[in-house]
């Protein structure tokens, strides 16, 4: 987070802000969505990855971090793979000083995606 909030001061061009994915309201566009330890609740997946379809631009990049826990990122990565296509899914299985076994994924937006309405 406090590198985040670095950058933030050196750039005009980059935002950063929670969102609640169940209660969006009004959001601007974002080229590039980060999702970073979000996959617990497996009720909350499809209202996750549809908020970020709904603020990703056409061509944006979705990046999601999870940590391993039981079998919902297995569940997870079913739902995600039938919304977005995944570029990449690495497994890091060393010692990290955050999370414990984290998956790094890399994602893109459908070729057709019906939900998608741009104004």
């Amino acid at each position: 987070a406090e590198a985040i909030r670095a950058n933030l001061k050196t750039s005009d061009r980059v935002s950063c802000a929670p969102l609640d994915w169940r209660d969006m309201g009004s959001v601007d566009v974002a080229d590039v969505v980060v999702a970073v330890d979000c996959v617990f609740w497996e009720g909350l997946f499809e209202p996750l990855v549809d908020a970020c379809l709904q603020i990703g631009k056409e061509n944006a990049i979705f990046l999601f971090v999870m940590v391993t826990r039981l079998d919902r990122v297995d569940k997870f990565m079913k739902l995600l793979e039938q919304k977005m296509r995944v570029v990449s899914h690495h497994c890091c299985n060393e010692f990290h000083p955050v999370f414990v076994n984290p998956v790094v994924v890399v994602a893109r937006r459908l070729e057709q995606s019906p939900e998608r309405t741009v104004q």
